[in-house]
């Protein structure tokens, strides 16, 4: 690979007691690249990118950030840069209820990046109006729609200006109408050249972004390619009955 590695993962588990969540997940992101990982419930997608920003720590294996190793021994400092350098979008907004849309977007800024108040909040206003929203900012969370709510999650994620950006399915828990408004929010993103982690059902999305789309089931990497071999000639019988089942949903 010409480009640099961003990410680096050797032979990655994880278990919950007997359960291996993750059995030997090997993968290399470069620089910029857009990876769209798909796969049953329960085959390992969530945990495998918690372990890319230490919100889950792995039991086995090696895990490479931006040229920090992740593991028990990795300094508060490291945590801390790697936490501020990735971006993480949950299927659940997790915005603070009692904090306005502006403050929660200002708020990393400020407590990771030692922002001024008006930096932050200047910062944050050019971000909602990024995801396209910036006549939101002084309502509180619960006044938004779920698809507002997760555009206010991804401004939150951009204000920390992170090299990296983590979705963990950022559309499953949004009504039908208002997941293009958050998808049309991330391929915005993926053309300003910012790399990419999607856990997501969402083919279309897939198919015009992604450079690579991975197979996860069982806690293995079953199948990854490039959209187009992905999706029109799946070589594995159970990447095969998994696109069946999304397709037929």
């Amino acid at each position: 690979m010409s480009r640099e590695s961003i990410i680096v993962t050797e032979g990655v588990k994880v278990n919950f007691g007997d359960f291996w969540a993750l059995k030997g997940i090997t993968m290399r992101v470069e620089k910029g690249e857009i990876i769209v990982i798909m796969g049953p419930s329960g085959s390992g997608k969530s945990t495998f990118i918690r372990t890319l920003n230490r919100l889950q720590p792995h039991s086995a294996g090696k895990v490479v950030v931006d040229g920090i190793e992740l593991n028990d021994e990795t300094t508060l400092a490291d945590l801390k840069y790697i936490r501020a350098e990735v971006g993480f979008v949950f299927q659940l907004f997790n915005l603070f209820p009692h904090l306005t849309v502006l403050e929660n977007v200002a708020l990393g800024p400020q407590k990771v990046r030692g922002a001024s108040r008006t930096e932050a909040e200047a910062k944050a206003l050019r971000h909602l109006e990024r995801v396209g929203i910036p006549e939101q900012a002084r309502k509180y969370p619960s006044a938004l729609s779920g698809g507002q709510q997760q555009r206010v999650a991804i401004a939150r994620a951009l204000a920390m200006d992170p090299k990296i950006m983590l979705f963990d399915e950022p559309t499953s828990a949004l009504d039908p109408e208002m997941i293009k408004e958050v998808l049309d929010v991330m391929i915005e993103l993926c053309e300003s050249g910012m790399t990419m982690i999607v856990v997501t059902h969402e083919m279309g999305f897939a198919n015009r972004v992604a450079d690579r789309v991975i197979f996860m089931d069982g806690g293995e990497i079953i199948e990854q390619n490039s959209p187009v071999d992905f999706f029109e000639n799946p070589k594995h019988d159970r990447t095969k009955l998994f696109l069946s089942q999304i397709l037929h949903h």
